[in-house]
């Protein structure tokens, strides 16, 4: 039994030290930057509109989760907000872009192709709730300042408010959907946890 407890607190020190590497690492504290850079634009337009925000929502898809930056909802439906905040020039089409930053070049996943399933996601939850005709809507941002998109793989951050009054109205009831997405995502911290690390 002793040894059990011993072995037990060992994963558990291993799993906390590895969420603080995780949280503090360089690449986490950019992408949490970014993603406030987007929520006090959203926070503008949703003062304006009466709209509803929701960020970093965990949402169940399968036996996994799937996490989406942040989800507005209106009368005009719902949208799901995919954040980046890479510097340098992106291009490219398809599932892998190029993504260019000084003499460095790298490849990584088209966030158009990612914020595609938070989409099929909500769209399956909200009809599994009843909310059969409500528009879902995709928006990829990209918030640094000396981003160069060379291809249409999302929009600047300065574009946000106005690709969103580009929703038409809908009638969609924004309390009632907001409470029943509150209602369904993940809350447990040892499941967000595991996300991560999937």
């Amino acid at each position: 039994m002793e040894k059990f407890l011993i072995f037990l607190s060992m994963i558990i020190l291993l799993l906390l030290v590895l969420f603080f590497a995780d949280y503090f690492s360089d690449n986490k504290k950019k992408g949490r930057n970014a993603e406030r850079k987007t929520y006090e634009c959203l926070k503008k337009t949703a003062q304006k509109k009466k709209y509803k925000i929701m960020n970093n929502v965990y949402l169940p898809l399968y036996d996994k989760t799937s996490e989406i930056d942040h989800i507005l909802i209106g009368n005009f439906g719902v949208c799901a907000v995919e954040t980046k905040g890479i510097s340098g020039t992106v291009s490219g089409k398809g599932e892998q872009l190029t993504h260019k930053i000084g003499k460095k070049t790298y490849k990584f996943y088209n966030p158009q192709y990612q914020n595609k399933t938070h989409v099929k996601n909500l769209e399956y939850h909200l009809r599994k709730g009843k909310f059969n005709n409500v528009p879902v809507y995709s928006i990829v941002v990209f918030t640094a300042d000396d981003v160069e998109l060379k291809s249409p793989v999302g929009i600047y951050l300065k574009d946000l408010e106005k690709e969103i009054k580009k929703f038409p109205a809908s009638k969609c009831d924004t309390e009632k959907i907001y409470n029943y997405i509150d209602s369904i995502r993940i809350k447990n911290p040892l499941k967000k946890f595991m996300h991560r690390f999937r």
